[in-house]
């Protein structure tokens, strides 16, 4: 593959990334406050004990010994006593999530494929399997062996949540605030670091999505392997459009007239799950191909 074709791959996965999140339509519904923190099914301090679900406005981190999912979130419909999502695999199953107004556990609700839409946690528990309700209790943070590999992603997507709320009500500003969540120090420019993080993050949301690396073990090697492959695509776009050659990129070097001609179109939630998919798609034929330069361009 030639080297404009790479560039265009990681171009596009950037872009992507920003332009999924640009709209303001309606059904993109936030996850309520009430929900946001870390749980776990088990103890707090022992990934081996059970599973952690990190849960921000838009976004998720769930790890547990046989299912990951990092990225976003579809919530379907909300209400005081539970919220609605959309599962990130199967866009037609739908489970719940409610409070426990004393412990502050979360309660995750699954009703089996024939209930989908016909039930909800109004119903009571009688209305689902035994299998089909699990408790997870309120942790402070998670615990350093799952911070270790998943920590970044976490921080990540607290700081897109921000950006993420102006984008559902000004389009315009949207692009900034979201150039603006990876530029962590704040200088108006992204330096070959934070655009790697940035990768690091679309990568990690790409593997969770692969059924052969949905484990702890196999994506924790994907994730060490993007410390390697992260930086040579963020060098490739210093290469290409670094034009003040000022070793970093401002938003204008990065996307110019392709924001411009994006237009204003406000994205559904099907439309995000189609765009999420695309871009991981495109991070990991990005990094296969980035393995194969010359150490020169890397």
């Amino acid at each position: 593959m030639k080297n404009y074709e790479i560039v265009r791959i990681f171009v596009t996965v950037v872009l992507s990334a920003c332009l999924a999140g640009s709209g303001h339509s309606q059904d993109i519904i936030e996850l309520p406050e009430s929900y946001r923190g870390i749980y776990a099914s088990n103890r707090c301090d022992d990934f081996s004990a059970g599973g952690f679900w990190g849960l921000t406005s838009y976004q998720e981190v769930f790890v547990s010994e046989f299912s990951i999912s990092v990225g976003p979130i579809f919530v379907v419909r909300a209400n005081e006593r539970w919220a609605e999502i959309r599962d990130a695999s199967d866009p037609e199953y739908r489970y719940f999530i409610s409070k426990d107004g004393e412990s502050g556990a979360l309660i995750y609700w699954a009703p089996s494929a024939e209930l989908v839409g016909k039930v909800t946690p109004d119903d009571g528990k009688e209305a689902f399997s035994e299998e089909g309700v699990s408790v997870y209790v309120p942790c402070k943070q998670f615990p350093t062996n799952i911070s270790a590999i998943f920590g970044e992603s976490w921080l990540v997507a607290n700081t897109l949540d921000s950006a993420l709320s102006i984008c559902r009500s000004n389009s315009k500003a949207c692009h900034q605030a979201l150039f603006d969540s990876f530029d962590v120090s704040e200088n108006g420019q992204l330096t070959r670091s934070e655009m790697a993080r940035a990768a690091r993050y679309i990568l990690q949301v790409a593997a969770s999505k692969s059924r052969t690396s949905n484990n702890i073990e196999t994506l924790a090697g994907k994730t060490a392997a993007s410390f390697l492959t992260a930086p040579a695509l963020a060098q490739l776009l210093l290469l290409n459009f670094d034009y003040d050659g000022s070793g970093a990129l401002s938003l204008d070097e990065i996307a110019g007239h392709l924001l411009e001609t994006s237009g204003s179109q406000s994205p559904t939630g099907g439309d995000l799950i189609s765009a999420f998919d695309a871009i991981g798609d495109l991070a990991v034929e990005a990094s296969k191909v980035v393995s194969t330069l010359p150490e020169t361009l890397q």
